[in-house]
This record gives structure tokens, sequence and C-alpha cells, in this order.
């Protein structure tokens, strides 16, 4: 069968695709000229974020961006369609929902009778998210929100390449161009400039005052939106026919240069949360028992373990299981937050006795073990596969049976 890692994959894919044929799409509605539309997909092969949020497991987000970009362009067709597919984008993640639902608004100035008639559709149809877990959030005490990092140019500088230095130069370059060419700027070319800069600067500004709300990093898609179709549209305008293929070989090299040469990339490709192997195993550990109980994962990625091979994690911030746990001021959020803080401990401290002593207070159903970093266990021992041992637990619904 297909496992869930392999689907989570299929629909950050999907959602990219679904991006890429929507950008292509909405350029078409704001220049038809063929050669505009040709440079799109060059441009946007320049980008970042995408590659980043597939390799980093943020599959919903990739999801999420592909439904928004389709809402926004069947919302030309019917606001039925529009509003249901916005609402799956929202489900997907709700911030990437949201923002897409700015972007319709910014570019079709839909009436007031529309608007309300997709804000009552939407909510309808995402009651269950709102009742079930917004609302409960919304009502929980919360400690209040810090500030991080310093507000600061290389802080903008650093957002420009996450989205990808290629399209952001490009625009630069394209509004270096209109300069001086004393060309007037659209309306639309204004918005889109819009996007990019003023992005740019709200994510550093929300993600240095504000870091719980998690909103800075989210925003980044208004400039891969506005940077990949100002890029293309200053290509289109600047190069030549016969120059097309020198233009598109240098784009795609050097595109690929800042890839491999960037060591972000290279630890998240190589498996910076989770390595192959740790996938691997937790796909097997799924298929061994596909009950959700809790498990001690002793590995590296053992968030993105919990996560792939459907499990509880034992360290409840792990992979930004729970995101909101840092903001929450209920006992149960206290004991989670000391839960994931002895966790840490014993994983620091990586021998036999902390881990006994963790399990002691803390009791698992299986306890895995990548044996590379850590030490074997006095446990039962269920199944051994590439470097790791799966450990009989001691909670009481562990269950010795299981067979894979």
């Amino acid at each position: 069968g297909v496992s869930p890692h392999t689907a989570l994959w299929f629909f950050a894919i999907s959602g990219i695709g679904f991006f890429l044929l929507g950008l292509i799409r909405f350029g078409k509605m704001i220049n038809p000229n063929p050669l505009f539309l040709f440079w799109i997909p060059i441009v946007f092969l320049g980008t970042r974020l995408p590659l980043h949020n597939v390799f980093l497991g943020e599959y919903p987000w990739m999801l999420s961006m592909g439904l928004g970009m389709m809402a926004v362009l069947l919302f030309e067709r019917s606001w039925k369609l529009g509003a249901l597919v916005l609402t799956a984008s929202g489900i997907a993640h709700p911030y990437i929902g949201g923002l897409f639902a700015i972007i319709w608004i910014c570019f079709h100035h839909p009436p007031i009778k529309d608007l309300l008639k997709v804000g009552i559709a939407s909510i309808a149809l995402s009651a269950p998210i709102f009742f079930f877990q917004t609302i409960p959030f919304l009502g929980m005490p919360k400690a209040p929100f810090v500030g991080a990092d310093l507000f600061s140019f290389e802080s903008i500088l650093a957002y420009m390449f996450l989205v990808g230095a290629v399209p952001c130069i490009l625009t630069g370059a394209w509004v270096v161009h209109k300069k001086m060419t004393r060309q007037a700027f659209t309306p639309r070319e204004l918005l889109l400039l819009f996007f990019v800069v003023g992005g740019l600067i709200l994510s550093v500004f929300l993600s240095t005052f504000f870091p719980n709300a998690i909103l800075g990093g989210k925003l980044l898609i208004l400039p891969l939106f506005g940077s990949v179709l100002l890029g293309a549209h200053f290509l289109s305008t600047v190069i030549t026919s016969s120059r097309v293929p020198l233009a598109v070989g240098s784009i795609l090299l050097i595109s690929a240069t800042l890839l491999v040469t960037s060591s972000s990339m290279q630890s998240y490709a190589m498996g910076s949360k989770a390595t192959l192997e740790e996938a691997h195993f937790s796909t097997f550990l799924h298929a061994w028992d596909e009950k959700v109980v809790p498990v001690l994962f002793l590995s590296h990625g053992h968030g993105k373990m919990a996560q792939y091979s459907e499990k509880i994690p034992m360290d409840p911030q792990g992979a930004h299981f729970t995101l909101s746990l840092h903001v929450l001021r209920t006992d149960e959020a206290v004991h989670l937050r000391e839960k994931s803080a002895a966790f840490n401990a014993m994983l620091k401290a990586g021998n036999a006795d902390h881990i006994m002593a963790f399990l002691e207070k803390y009791p698992a159903t299986y306890v895995v073990v990548n044996t590379r970093t850590f030490p074997a266990l006095e446990l039962n021992v269920l199944a051994e596969k590439d470097g790791f041992i799966l450990y009989q637990g001691n909670s009481p619904l562990s269950n010795s049976s299981e067979t894979p």
C-alpha cells in the first residue's frame, strides 16, 4: 500500500503544481503576452520557499498554497466554487488560506455582497474546524508575546533569499528599469510590488516582535507571488527572442548553483529534521501497529518519526506538534511543557539510566532506539531494522503480541 509519507509528498507536490499553473493563468489575466507567460515557470524555478517547505515537511502549507491559487482563479467563474476551494485551502492551512483571500480581494475588488456570501459560506463549511480547534484555543489563557532577534536589514535580506534570490533580484531590476525608462507603474504592478516589499518587511516585523504568533514566515507567500510575476514581466520586456535560450540557461544555472551551494538547503535535503532511515523505520512502525499510542523515539528526528508513524510523541513540542503550547497557560499546557523539558534533558544526557528514569515518569507503549547514537536498553526487543531497535514499552497499553 501507499505509505502516509508518500501520500503527504503527493499532496505537497500537487500543491506546488497547482500554484505554478495558477500563477501562469493569473499572469494571462494581467498580461496575455506569450513571452511573459513563458518566463513565469522559469522564474519560479529560481524560488527557494516551496522546496524549503517540502524539505521541512510543511506539506499542508504547500497543499493550501495550490488550493488558494486555484480559488483566486475560480472566483472569476463562480463564487460558490471559489468559496469551496478557498475553504479547503484554509482548512489545510488557515494562515495561507487567509492570505489568498487577501490576494483575491486586492486584485478582483469583489462587491460587498460577494464578500458577505463568500465569508458566510466559508465559515459554514469550516465550522467544525472553528468549533473544535480555533474557538477552544482562543478561550484558553495565554502567555504574553515576546520579541526575538533585532529588526534589521540583514533579516530582510535573509527572508529575500528564503523566497528566492533570483525572483527578488529580478524584481529590483524591474523597478530600476521602469525608473530609467520613465515608464509609469500600473496599479496592478504597484500592488505586486507592495506584496514583495511590504510582505518582506511585515514578515520580518512579525517574526521579530511577535514570534509566538508564528505568522512571519507564512506571509512570504505574498513576496513569492509578486516577485515571480514581476521578475517574469521584467525578462519579457528586456530579453529579445534571440537571447531567450542564453537567458534561460543562465537563470537555471544560477538558480541551481544557489540551491546546491546553500548550506541550509543541503542540511534540509540530507535530513535536518529526519533522515531517510528514520522515515523508513517510521513507515515500518506504522505497519507494525497502526494504533495511535505514545512512543519514545530516541533518535535525532524523533518529532518527524512520530509524525510519519502516526504515533503520540513524548516531546509535545517536537516537529511542531503543538504549535500553540508555548503561549498557553493552562495546567495541561504547563504539564506538557515540563514533559518536553524533561525529554530534552534526557535526550541530552543520552544514557540508559536517564532514559529509564524518564520512562518511569512518562510511560510509553513502545520505545524506538537509534543504535547509532543511543545505547541499547534492558527492555523486551520486538524488532530490529536498519540500525533501529523496537522495544516493548512500560505503558499499560503495551501489547507485545503485535506482529507486522
